[in-house]
Order: structure tokens, then C-alpha cells, then sequence
């Protein structure tokens, strides 16, 4: 009867030794830096809930006034009752560099109707102006090329994240139509007859 209980009886598992202080303090450490990690994305997330919105049609068209590459302020408020075409381009995207001539056809097409071109260079700043002036001069642009703040503020509130970006922007200032990567030029002028009516 004695070996019967003593098979019944576990044995006791040998006990656990406690952490090092040092891997105590790393945990903690770790939890306190995810937790920080944490409340600086909740953040960010509620001062820029505004450019999580992805701008598209029948959104009100975000203000701007910025300068030309030779040194003249545009407003988009001063071309309201106009349909505007707005390129988001830079000179580090060869696309970009590609569509920018292709827009002459927009201007040629709609040479007597409501209609105005602007490319916006996405990164401000003197360093930036020069390279744009250089990429474009050869060009022959037919509509202004508009450099963005040092922060790209205007790309933001467009909600610009692929290069180029082409928003169409109606006589009424809400957007009609953005265009996310290369696109054909017939597109936009097929979209922008639909904009004059």
C-alpha cells in the first residue's frame, strides 16, 4: 500500500529561478518603448486624420497660392470658373519627365476654352528650382510649372503618394477626376470635355 501512494503522489517540479535584474529591466524597457511606439503613431494618426482622406471627385479642390519657377504667385482661387488640370511631378521621376511635354496638347486643344495647366513640382526650395528650371527649359512648356513649399504642403492636402499624380479640377472647384500614374493624354482630354459641360 506504501508504493501505491507513493506512485500517486507527483513529484514536485523543480522550482523556477526569478529573472536577473538585468532581463527584468530589459522587459520593462521594451514594453515601455512599444508602448511609446505606440501612443506617438495614435499621435500622428489624430494631427493628420485630415490626409488620410484620399482627396477624389466631388471633394472641394484644397486652396494653394504658390510660385512659378519665375518667381510669379498662382492662386488656384484666381482661376476659379476655370476647368484646371493640376501635374504633381518631380525631376527625380522619369514618368513624370515624360508627361510634362505631352501636356502642350492639353494647352493647344483648349487654346479658346476655360482651361488652364499647372505642374506643380512636388519638393520646394532653391536646390530643387534649379533642377526643374533645367528639366523643363528644354521642354518648351506651354502652362506654368509651380514649385511646391519646402514641406510639400499642396502634394499633402492632394493627398500626392505616386508620381505623376493628375488632378482635374472643375469650373466649380471640386475635383472631377485623379489620375495616379502615367495616363494617356486623350484620357484627360476626353475628362475634361466632360468638365467644360
Amino acid at each position: 500500500m506504501a508504493d501505491s501512494a507513493a506512485e500517486a503522489e507527483p513529484t514536485p517540479e523543480p522550482a523556477q529561478e526569478p529573472l536577473p535584474a538585468r532581463g527584468r529591466w530589459f522587459g520593462v524597457a521594451l514594453m515601455v518603448a512599444m508602448a511609446a511606439v505606440l501612443v506617438l503613431n495614435v499621435a500622428w494618426v489624430v494631427r493628420n486624420f485630415s490626409l488620410l482622406r484620399t482627396m477624389g471627385p466631388g471633394k472641394q479642390a484644397p486652396a494653394f497660392e504658390l510660385e512659378t519657377l519665375n518667381g510669379d504667385k498662382i492662386r488656384l482661387a484666381d482661376l476659379k470658373g476655370r476647368v484646371v488640370l493640376i501635374d504633381f511631378w518631380s525631376v527625380t521621376c522619369p514618368p513624370c519627365l515624360e508627361t510634362l511635354p505631352k501636356l502642350n496638347k492639353i494647352v493647344d486643344k483648349f487654346a479658346d476654352a476655360p482651361v488652364s495647366v499647372l505642374a506643380i513640382h512636388t519638393q520646394g526650395g532653391r536646390r530643387w528650382r534649379m533642377a526643374a528650371r533645367v528639366e523643363t527649359r528644354p521642354m518648351k512648356l506651354k502652362f506654368p510649372v509651380l514649385m511646391d513649399t519646402r514641406r510639400g504642403k499642396v502634394s499633402e492636402s492632394y493627398t500626392v503618394r505616386v508620381l505623376p499624380t493628375t488632378v482635374l479640377v472643375g469650373r466649380d472647384g471640386t475635383i472631377k477626376k485623379v489620375w495616379r500614374g502615367s495616363t494617356s493624354v486623350d484620357d484627360m482630354i476626353d475628362e475634361i470635355r466632360s468638365a467644360l459641360k
